[in-house]
């Protein structure tokens, strides 16, 4: 409180001092300065002589008025620099004032909700309002693949609506004369410009990005053809809707129904390849086949793009996998079971599984793939004569049908043919696998040159009866199709014959098959307890035509 009185008194007082030589009224100047009195005044009188000579003790009376001049010289001067501060607080709290102003407005606008007022275009893109042509491009093509309502199932309601308002930006700032009527006019000029209207005249009011009267700028194209436009592929975007996809994007208007009423596109026709699979024809546990699926959607670029690729698969496979494609777009409900978030997706089908696909979309890549993760555990892999001896006592007689399979193979991986087969029969059929040249097994099958595919029935060698087409997975098929059920299985029972019955001292024993030693042994009523391997066999006939030189 002390601080603004005294400035106060020490201004009044130094007043009051200049006025001491009109005014001889006694002054007095309070709050414990000292009392001051015109020069002249004695006893009571005033002189008339301003600059009268002093009196004795009047020293005094002088040298307290010099005092009192110079205090109020400093008390004149501290107010003015007092003054100078006012001033600068001032202009640095106007200042503030509008600075404040200014982002509460940027805040207001911000906070705008989407579709009430103007549209900052250059915010939506998320570029400068200098931005150049490419900075523009570059930036569309990052939104519009963020965006697209087919990398968006989970929300597609919300990226479609982003995806339009993308579009929308990018047309207008991508053309050099609507983005200079946005620039100046807003929206409302755009409108107007649209409207057949001059946007200078048309009292819309009002810069980019500011309320204006309230009105949008109405998207002319379709988002998707710019996208595709911008992406490549061509084309509409399948229909221009996605009436199939979850409730669809039919209303979402601003362009996006232009081609609403066209029916959804197939981008793998009639006569292709690629089955198109969907809901009641799609591949579970108990299809007879492994299959490679493709989710796809008409309106995706990447997906159109990928279609040659997934023929030239389709016809690489032939035979080994089925290659078929579900369109998303009539089959939504499908495609959200198998959980399907983008397209294209690849998965392979298998008995009750569903693998899906992450590396490269290249043929080569997808086709190893597949063939990798084929399912082999149909097949038993026979490395010894005893596990030859439990293959035929166990599964080759449990089998539906009776029968089982052998190869006998110089490789030492099972083939993807192999495993397709296999498979395909895998109810009905029991597959074993000897790899690698295993010359004891080679032996007793009597291998001349690999492969060597043989069917036995009821798990008797001498009921073995040799593939001897072309190996190829569909001549193979229709050789063991004979064998699905039992009934030639039961018929080779009957007509089985004892082999060997020609053997002479001459005959190159190592040539025959066990199966035809064993024969021969048991025409003569003979066994071989405790033989195991083809030499056993041999050394036992030997034996016996040691006894006789011809039978």
């Amino acid at each position: 409180m002390h601080g603004a009185s005294d400035q106060s008194i020490l201004e009044l007082r130094c007043a009051l001092q200049e006025a001491k030589s009109s005014n001889p009224t006694p002054m007095t100047c309070r709050m414990g300065l000292p009392r001051i009195l015109p020069l002249g005044r004695r006893g009571g009188r005033v002189s008339t002589n301003q600059n009268p000579p002093l009196a004795p003790g009047d020293e005094a009376r002088r040298t307290r008025r010099v005092g009192m001049e110079q205090g109020c010289q400093r008390t004149r001067a501290g107010s003015k620099r007092m003054e100078k501060r006012r001033d600068t607080s001032s202009w640095i709290l106007t200042l503030l004032v509008v600075l404040l102003l200014a982002t509460c407005t940027g805040w207001t606008e911000a906070a705008k909700p989407k579709g009430t007022g103007s549209r900052d275009f250059y915010a939506i893109l998320g570029v400068d309002r200098k931005a150049d042509e490419s900075t523009i491009k570059k930036a569309y093509r990052k939104l519009a693949l963020k965006y697209h309502p087919d990398k968006n199932l989970d929300n597609q309601e919300e990226a479609s609506r982003k995806f339009q308002d993308v579009g929308t930006a990018y047309e207008v700032l991508s053309d050099p004369e609507k983005r200079s009527v946005y620039d100046n006019y807003g929206e409302e000029g755009l409108q107007a410009q649209a409207a057949g209207q001059d946007p200078r005249t048309a009292h819309f009011g009002g810069n980019a990005g500011s309320a204006g009267g309230g009105q949008q700028y109405r998207f002319t194209g379709d988002p998707f053809k710019v996208f595709e436009q911008f992406f490549g592929g061509g084309g509409g975007f399948g229909g221009g809707g996605f009436g199939g996809m979850g409730g669809g994007f039919g209303g979402m208007g601003g362009g996006m129904g232009g081609n609403q009423g066209a029916p959804p596109q197939d981008l793998y026709p009639k006569g292709s390849m690629v089955s198109r699979l969907k809901t009641g024809r799609f591949p579970d546990s108990t299809s007879k086949h492994v299959w490679l699926i493709e989710f796809y959607s008409p309106g995706c670029p990447h997906c159109r793009n990928f279609v040659q690729n997934w023929e030239t698969l389709a016809e690489n496979l032939r035979g080994i996998i089925k290659v078929g494609a579900v369109n998303c777009q009539i089959d939504a409900q499908l495609c959200q079971q198998q959980g399907v978030r983008a397209y294209p997706t690849i998965k392979l089908a298998f008995q009750d599984k569903y693998m899906e696909y992450k590396g490269d979309r290249s043929p080569k890549q997808i086709k190893k793939w597949a063939y990798e993760n084929m399912p082999s555990d149909k097949i038993q892999n026979l490395v010894r004569g005893a596990s030859v001896d439990d293959f035929l006592a166990g599964p080759c007689k449990s089998s539906r049908s009776k029968a089982c399979v052998v190869l006998l193979t110089d490789k030492y991986e099972t083939s993807a043919m192999y495993k397709s087969i296999a498979y395909q029969f895998r109810n009905s059929i029991a597959f074993g696998e000897v790899r690698g040249s295993n010359v004891n097994l080679a032996s007793r099958f009597g291998v001349k040159k690999y492969p060597l595919l043989v069917v036995i029935c009821n798990g008797d060698e001498q009921t073995v009866t040799e593939f001897a087409g072309e190996y190829t997975s569909e001549n193979i098929a229709q050789f063991l199709k004979r064998y699905e059920d039992s009934s030639l299985c039961k018929v080779a029972a009957k007509k089985k014959k004892p082999r060997g019955v020609s053997i002479t001292a001459s005959t190159d024993l190592k040539s025959l098959r066990i199966s035809e030693l064993k024969g021969f042994l048991d025409s003569k009523g003979s066994t071989c307890d405790g033989c195991l391997e083809k030499a056993d066999y041999i050394e036992k006939v030997q034996s016996l035509l040691g006894l006789r030189t011809e039978l």
